[in-house]
């Protein structure tokens, strides 16, 4: 039935968003054979049941190259590397639970940012305290060395510019934006918000969380088209 489902449209974006909901759904299926309401470690939940989505999000668009578990943010190291040795030492080896590069822009702009900072369970207030913190500071990073590879732009054009970080708290997931508010000030908007179902029964929470995939690849498709 998922497979043989067929949308009447030509739109592009709305075909290639039924084609990321068929593999996250048979991913999820797959899953839910053997689910289980708690997941204590961040790991497993992040990578049962947030990967899937966002791997189908790559493989069917192309927009977007992930990288997963523990990658090194370019953008923080070239920044600190600029700033001296001791703030590199410091600061330079952010890791991402996952990390996206644009394969629409020469510079390959950082432009998903991902952290995971409890499991299912129970959550970790000191590592979901940290893991907001570094998003904002590595998704900063990444549109300062975007300002760099782009001189030329205009400060209109700079300030359309968005950095999505993906926070992953138990079983909730968020999508903010982050981008310029003005010559001094950086700013970070919540866009999408839900809980990511676990278990076949919940399985209707799979409407939100589309939701939030469809604004990622609605943000990539415009850095495409320019």
């Amino acid at each position: 039935m998922l497979w043989s489902t067929n949308i009447n449209t030509d739109n592009e974006k709305s075909l290639l968003m039924m084609k990321i909901i068929q593999y996250t759904l048979t991913s999820f299926h797959l899953h839910c054979i053997n689910s289980s309401e708690e997941i204590s470690h961040e790991r497993i939940f992040f990578v049962n049941l947030i990967i899937p989505a966002f791997r189908a999000l790559e493989k069917v668009t192309g927009l977007v190259e992930y990288h997963w578990c523990e990658k090194q943010l370019l953008a923080n190291k070239l920044v600190y590397l600029k700033l001296g040795s001791e703030s590199t030492s410091k600061n330079g080896q952010r890791l991402m639970n996952g990390l996206t590069s644009m394969c629409s822009t020469p510079s390959k702009m950082e432009s998903v940012l991902m952290e995971a900072s409890s499991g299912n369970d129970s959550e970790n207030v000191p590592d979901t305290l940290g893991d907001t913190i570094e998003l904002l500071e590595c998704s900063t990073n990444s549109l300062l060395v975007e300002s760099k590879n782009y001189q030329d732009a205009s400060y209109e054009a700079f300030k359309s510019l968005k950095v999505n970080t993906v926070h992953t708290i138990k079983n909730e997931i968020t999508l903010h934006q982050v981008s310029v508010l003005d010559p001094f000030r950086w700013q970070s908007v919540q866009v999408r918000t839900c809980k990511v179902p676990n278990t076949w029964a919940q399985r209707s929470g799979y409407a939100k969380y589309f939701e939030l995939i469809a604004t990622i690849v609605v943000c990539g498709s415009i850095y495409k088209d320019n």
